[in-house]
């Protein structure tokens, strides 16, 4: 190791950040503490900063060694970026920006600092990965991107350079001449060469390096790589290598979020060690001696690691792609799509996303076919709805019961039987924490659902309000979106502050507007409810075609509430029988089972 400036590392190599590398990660903190770092180099005099770590890797063979033409003349070796690529991109990106910054103001000799750090013809001297290759020439070399639909990595370039450019925004050329030079000339940095790729994993994991600390599938990979050249046989080591590389590839292109990537390790860990949730411990998990061990081999051999490393990169790559089609759902056809937006609507879809991403894999690889896993999908909608929204209970609730199915599922021979079972055991489940009897009765109750079942009130008249969508004919729309809904777009017919003088009062009796105020036969959605106040109902109810009014709404609900002719205790209660009926039918299980008839995980209690 030895230090080194930027020019020396950038000028002897074309830098490539690796695939199977996560992109670009750093955020307005760091930007914000890179900028103050380099304006403290001009502000203070200082002479130099060590800014940190570059660790490269080239072949030691200089035969393996890959080489990329630069500009019209020169032909550098390609050295990949194990550890230093979020100041390396920084590093550029504001180079750029104060490039571009000295040209608009006039200033045209900067040639030869874009073709010693930049690009030159059309080549970057740094390499991006996950598609950002485009984005990063746009912006070195424009000073903006043409791209209008933009992936999460290719937005955070473009956010970091715009980050830099409004940072030196009233700079004068002389102030930007000082920070161009500080960059090249005073930036210290510790370079390490690796020439042996089994150093690559474990070298990155323990560089002390400023930025992000490491994910846990970081961690994991550089796990999986010491263990590889630590413990495979040669015949076996560079397959393992590039199917590690792959997966990781896969999964940061499949994925967008450090958070989503930890969901996906997580999964992986049901369907492979243990669907036990108090057995997550995240990457140190998968240490231990009965999965990946690193020098105990009592229970399980060398070879059987092995095995179980590639089943684990096939199930990481799998999940990743999987996960990312649930949360988006464009993928996924008509149906698919219309219960997975269901179930998120719901909440806690993260308790069933390892049981949905598993159907999904056996769903593409033909074991199921779609009909049985929309039915999956409708069962967890249905259990979502009774057990986390109408009865508020904890959402860990049922959590090993399905993180157990899952791993069935996964493991099942005959998984048409076994997901057929799943569905049973899921209804089962349901009426465990709520029996039929039971929520037929509280369906017919009136209750108070504006202040203690919010949440199941929003996600029931939305509900409604797509079946009254339906029931008019296919290919309609709710004008009113789920994201839009807000306490404004409750809308209580019968006012909660009526005036004195008003119908309300005279036609409602002080014991029926209590009763009645917050039940959910009282109220509609609605596009904004400060359009009605306290209006009476006939105010309310208006004319088709004349403003704001239910029977001028192009929310069905509330032109349902236009065909009473007046809004009395008996009219709410006729509305509260219809919506009973629905909801019942709606949220149903038919097969009405006791608590006894399912045994339910202590953990979930």
């Amino acid at each position: 190791m030895n230090e080194r400036k930027l020019k020396s590392i950038i000028g002897d190599y074309i830098l490539r950040i690796p695939d199977y590398q996560r992109g670009y990660a750093w955020d307005k903190e760091q930007w914000k503490e890179f900028v103050e770092d380099i304006d403290a180099l001009v502000d203070e005099s200082l002479n130099s900063h060590y800014t940190g770590t570059i660790v490269l890797y080239l072949p030691r063979n200089p035969q393996d060694r890959e080489s990329k033409q630069y500009g019209k003349r020169n032909s550098y070796h390609i050295a990949d970026v194990i550890d230093g690529q979020q100041r390396l991109t920084s590093i550029s990106l504001y180079m750029s920006a104060i490039i571009h910054r000295l040209l608009n103001l006039g200033v045209e000799d900067c040639t030869e600092e874009r073709r010693e750090y930049l690009y030159q013809n059309g080549q970057c001297r740094l390499m991006l990965n996950n598609n950002t290759d485009d984005i990063y020439y746009e912006l070195i070399s424009l000073g903006y991107t043409k791209l209008t639909t933009l992936t999460a990595h290719q937005c955070r370039l473009k956010e970091a350079y715009e980050f830099f450019s409004n940072h030196i925004s009233m700079y004068t050329q002389e102030r930007l001449e000082l920070l161009l030079s500080a960059i090249t000339n005073k930036l210290n940095f510790s370079s390490y060469l690796i020439d042996d790729q089994s150093e690559v994993g474990m070298t990155f994991e323990l560089m002390n390096s400023r930025g992000k600390d490491l994910t846990h599938l970081e961690l994991l990979k550089n796990y999986l790589m010491y263990w590889v050249n630590r413990n495979a046989s040669e015949d076996m080591k560079g397959s393992l290598i590039r199917s590690i590389n792959i997966t990781w590839k896969n999964v940061y292109q499949n994925l967008q979020k450090e958070n989503e990537e930890f969901q996906c390790l997580r999964i992986a860990w049901i369907l492979l060690c243990t669907y036990v949730p108090k057995e997550w411990d995240g990457y140190n998990g998968f240490k231990r001696d009965e999965f990946i061990p690193i020098r105990h081999f009592a229970k399980k051999s060398r070879n059987e690691v092995a095995k179980f490393i590639e089943e684990f990169n096939e199930v990481l790559s799998s999940v990743s792609l999987f996960y990312s089609q649930i949360l988006v759902a464009e993928q996924a056809t008509t149906e698919q799509t219309k219960w997975l937006s269901k179930i998120k609507r719901a909440g806690n879809i993260a308790n069933f996303i390892p049981l949905i991403v598993v159907a999904k894999m056996r769903l593409e690889d033909g074991r199921i076919d779609e009909k049985e896993y929309v039915e999956l999908l409708k069962s967890i909608e249905t259990y979502s709805y009774r057990v986390f929204l109408w009865q508020g209970r904890r959402s860990n609730s049922g959590l090993t019961n399905f993180y157990r199915w899952s791993y069935e599922l996964y493991k099942s021979d005959t998984p048409t039987q076994t997901l057929s079972s799943i569905i049973e055991n899921i209804k089962l489940l349901t009426t465990y924490y709520l029996s039929e009897k039971d929520f037929v009765e509280d369906c017919s109750k009136i209750s108070s659902w504006y202040t203690a079942r919010k949440r199941a009130l929003k996600y029931t008249l939305y509900e409604y309000e797509l079946y009254l969508l339906e029931a008019e004919g296919k290919g309609k729309n709710p004008k009113l979106q789920w994201n839009d809904i807000q306490d404004s777009t409750l809308e209580h017919i019968l006012p909660q502050t009526p005036a004195a003088e008003s119908q309300w009062v005279s036609k409602w009796s002080d014991d029926e507007r209590t009763l009645y105020l917050h039940d959910i036969s009282n109220i509609v959605l609605t596009f904004d409810n400060s359009h009605y106040l306290n209006f009476d109902f006939a105010a309310k109810k208006g004319v088709a075609g004349c403003g704001h009014c239910y029977a001028n709404s192009d929310i069905r609900q509330e032109r349902k509430i236009s065909e009473y002719s007046d809004w009395t205790p008996r009219e709410c209660q006729e509305r509260k029988e219809i919506l009973s009926r629905w909801i019942c039918e709606r949220w149903g299980i038919r097969t009405i089972e006791t608590k006894q008839q399912f045994n339910i995980d202590e953990d979930d209690e």
